[in-house]
């Protein structure tokens, strides 16, 4: 019976380790979220600068802008911001399965504890 109550002891405490951290895990996500959001919004805005700098036709001053080294450095950022939000996202989605196993074993061990006494 004290095994039972222990058990669900230290499940407990893992619990609220691990919610603890995934708050941490939530706010890296949601940093990662907006930056990549506030950069991939700016694209298209971006593009038409670039193109202001050019001559020709729309689809030649297009072509010229999406050539240029700016350009390549806005794509090498957005990138960056993507891979980021990505990995922000497979974290969060990590201790969102931690804190569902947790949930699923502290249930589990207090079912135990009621039906058969610890």
């Amino acid at each position: 019976m004290q095994d039972n109550f222990k058990d669900l002891y230290i499940i407990e405490e893992q619990y609220k380790k691990i919610l603890k951290e995934s708050k941490d895990v939530r706010e890296e996500w949601a940093t990662a979220k907006s930056a990549y959001d506030s950069i991939h919004n700016k694209k298209g805005s971006y593009v038409s600068f670039l193109m202001s700098k050019e001559t020709g036709s729309n689809a030649e001053k297009k072509m010229r802008a999406e050539a240029t080294d700016e350009w390549t450095v806005f794509l090498d950022g957005l990138n960056e911001a993507n891979k980021n939000y990505l990995q922000a996202q497979a974290n969060k989605e990590f201790y969102i399965d931690r804190l569902e196993f947790a949930r699923s074993l502290m249930t589990n061990r207090r079912e135990e504890i009621k039906n058969f006494g610890g």
